[in-house]
């Protein structure tokens, strides 16, 4: 047990969020009691900013939120969004063009805010894809290689059974110094695996290490909960790293295992390490 924590870190999608997409009661009233005794709760996703508030909104109990992999940083109080990084648009340029050529689909994202407007290149029928664009239709349109901008985040989709995403993540790396790409499993099916590019020294963590800084809080001082690929680069960084029962197996080797994200996870990870977090006394 330990009470010298100061700041609790969770992934939302697979680990805050049950299947339904909604923060449960006893993942609620954790937050909500976190922030009664001052600890600061950060929200960490893949989730454009406008993705997030489809599943929070301003009165739920966080204080920050890390969105779209560290792109950008949101504060609640101060309803406002504190930093943006984007992709310069000649790097961007050359990026999709030589997706194009690789035979991907992929997507690539307007600036922060609107990020979750984006434009397509589909090369082949792909169900993961295809979910996605159905999904964001009003705000998406096909990709125009003569006027490509700054964007945030540009994401490749494999087809479920192809395995190119160390190939591919090689090849741009090796003609592209600017940028970070992450491994992430898809949100839709659960199943394929999603190439996600980023300005250089983005993640996750740069947003989590972003918000620590601005409260003095030190990484001995951290907790953090999630269930992905793309969770790997600031769970490495917490005192008290856990991952949800539904995780990778791969995930389960490296760090703390806590329940499910269908059956509070995250609140059963906080209870682990805060002692005086006692939630038999706040359920009625």
């Amino acid at each position: 047990m330990n009470n010298n924590v100061r700041m609790v870190v969770t992934d939302m999608d697979g680990t805050l969020l049950n299947s339904n997409g909604k923060i449960s009661e006893e993942n609620y009233l954790t937050l909500k009691t976190l922030g009664e005794k001052n600890i600061l709760r950060v929200f960490a996703t893949g989730r454009s900013i406008f993705s997030a508030f489809h599943a929070i909104d301003n009165n739920s109990p966080f204080d920050y939120l890390v969105f779209s992999s560290g792109t950008g940083v949101y504060c609640r109080n101060q309803q406002k969004i504190l930093y943006s990084r984007n992709i310069q648009a000649c790097t961007t340029k050359k990026i999709v063009l030589m997706l194009k050529n690789f035979g991907l689909n992929f997507s690539v994202a307007n600036k922060i805010p609107d990020n979750h407007k984006y434009c397509y290149y589909k090369y082949c029928d792909e169900p993961d894809f295809d979910t996605r664009n159905n999904k964001y239709r009003p705000f998406i349109k096909e990709i125009d290689f003569s006027n490509i901008s700054d964007s945030p985040q540009i994401i490749v989709i494999f087809n479920k059974n192809e395995d190119r995403f160390d190939e591919i993540s090689k090849k741009l790396f090796a003609n592209f110094n600017d940028i970070n790409i992450i491994k992430a499993t898809s949100p839709i099916s659960g199943e394929n695996i999603w190439l996600e590019i980023y300005p250089k020294n983005t993640s996750k963590f740069t947003g989590v290490s972003f918000i620590s800084k601005l409260h003095n809080i030190n990484l001995s001082e951290t907790l953090g909960v999630g269930n992905d690929f793309n969770d790997i680069d600031f769970l490495d960084k917490m005192a008290y790293p856990f991952v949800t029962q539904n995780a990778n197996i791969e995930l389960h080797k490296k760090y703390f295992v806590t329940k499910s994200n269908n059956e509070n996870g995250f609140s059963e990870a906080v209870k682990k390490i805060i002692s005086d977090i006692n939630l038999s006394k706040l359920i009625l």
